[in-house]
C-alpha cells in the first residue's frame, strides 16, 4: 500500500488570518505575483537567478504587503474610527444631559412642594387621600359591590394625584431657567467636540505617516530590484557558475530542440556545444536570449573567440 505524501501548496495560519505557502516554491510564486503587479518582472523566480532575487527581495515584499493591506482599508478604518468617537462623544453628553434633566425635574418638584398646598398635601398623604371615598362608598353600597367600586375609585384618585403632580411640576419646569444648557453641560459639549476633533486629526496624520511609509517601502523594493536586476545580473553572468545554472540549461536545452543537431559552420554532428553568437561578456542582456545561441563543435567554438 502506497502511502500519499503529497504536500498541499497552502495551509491555513490562524496567525496570519489567512491561507500562507508550505513550500519555498509556493511561497516564491506567492510574492513573484505580488512583485509583478508592481513591475513588469520577466524572469523565472524558480530558476538560480530567480531564486537569488527573491530571495532578496521577499523581504521588503513581506512588508509592502502588510501596509499595501492596511492601505487599501484606511478610508474604511478612518469612517468607522470617525464614528466610534462620535458615538462615545454623544454618550458622554447624553449622560451629562440626563443628570442636567434630572437634577432640573428634582428642583421642580422642591419649588412646587413648597409654593403649593394641594401637592404638598397630595406629596404628604398620597394614599390616604382615597379613604374618605372608599369609606363612602361602603356606606351606600352593600359590601359584594363596594369591594370593586373601591378599588377603582382608588386607582382613579391615584391617577387623578400623579397627574396633578405632575402638571404642576411640569409648569414650573418650563420656566426658561430650566430650558437652558447648564455652565457644567455646555464646558461637558465643548471638552468632547474639541476631543472629537483632535482624536480625528490625530487619527489622519498617522493616516498619512503610513502612506509616506508605504510609498517608501514601494519606492524601496523599486530600486532594490532594479539594482538587483543590473549589478547583479552582470555578477550572474559573468560568473563561472553561469554555465551550471538553471536559467542556462533551459536556454541551451531549447536551442538544441529547435537547431539541427550540427555544427552551423562545418556541419560537424559530433562533440556539439551552444554557443552565443554575441559574447556574454561583451553582450551581457543577451546571455540568455534564444536568438543570440547557435550550435556549434568545439573546434569551430574554440577558433571563434570572442569575435
Amino acid at each position: 500500500m502506497k502511502l500519499n505524501n503529497h504536500k498541499k501548496s497552502y495551509r491555513y495560519s490562524k496567525k496570519a488570518g489567512r491561507y500562507v505557502p508550505t513550500s519555498q516554491k509556493s511561497s516564491r510564486q506567492y510574492y513573484f505575483q505580488i512583485l509583478q503587479e508592481i513591475v513588469e518582472s520577466n524572469f523565472n523566480p524558480h530558476s538560480t537567478y530567480g531564486k537569488f532575487v527573491m530571495k532578496k527581495i521577499t523581504p521588503i515584499l513581506k512588508t509592502y504587503k502588510s501596509q499595501r493591506t492596511n492601505d487599501n482599508i484606511s478610508d474604511w478604518n478612518r469612517k468607522s474610527f470617525e464614528k466610534e468617537l462620535d458615538s462615545s462623544a454623544k454618550k458622554v453628553i447624553y449622560k451629562a444631559e440626563s443628570k442636567q434633566l434630572e437634577d432640573g425635574r428634582k428642583i421642580a418638584r422642591e419649588r412646587a412642594y413648597k409654593s403649593d398646598f394641594l401637592y404638598r398635601l397630595f406629596q404628604d398623604y398620597e394614599y390616604l387621600v382615597p379613604i374618605p371615598f372608599v369609606i363612602a362608598i361602603f356606606y351606600y353600597l352593600e359590601i359584594r359591590y363596594a369591594i370593586w367600586v373601591s378599588i377603582m375609585i382608588y386607582l382613579i384618585v391615584t391617577q387623578a394625584i400623579l397627574s396633578y403632580q405632575i402638571k404642576v411640576t411640569g409648569k414650573i419646569f418650563k420656566l426658561p431657567e430650566f430650558q437652558n444648557d447648564s455652565p457644567e453641560l455646555k464646558a461637558i459639549r465643548e471638552r468632547e467636540k474639541n476631543k472629537l476633533r483632535k482624536d480625528i486629526a490625530s487619527y489622519k496624520e498617522n493616516q498619512k505617516i503610513q502612506a509616506i511609509e508605504f510609498n517608501n517601502t514601494k519606492q524601496n523594493l523599486l530600486d532594490t530590484f532594479n539594482r538587483l536586476r543590473e549589478d547583479n545580473w552582470m555578477e550572474f553572468v559573468l560568473s563561472p557558475t553561469f554555465y551550471n545554472s538553471t536559467d542556462w540549461k533551459e536556454v541551451r536545452n531549447m536551442a538544441l530542440n529547435n537547431y539541427e543537431n550540427k555544427c552551423v559552420i562545418c556541419d560537424a554532428t559530433s562533440n556539439l556545444a551552444v554557443d552565443h553568437i554575441k559574447p556574454r561578456s561583451k553582450y551581457p542582456e543577451l546571455a540568455l536570449d534564444l536568438d543570440n545561441t547557435q550550435i556549434l563543435c568545439q573546434s569551430c567554438n574554440s577558433s571563434k573567440g570572442n569575435k
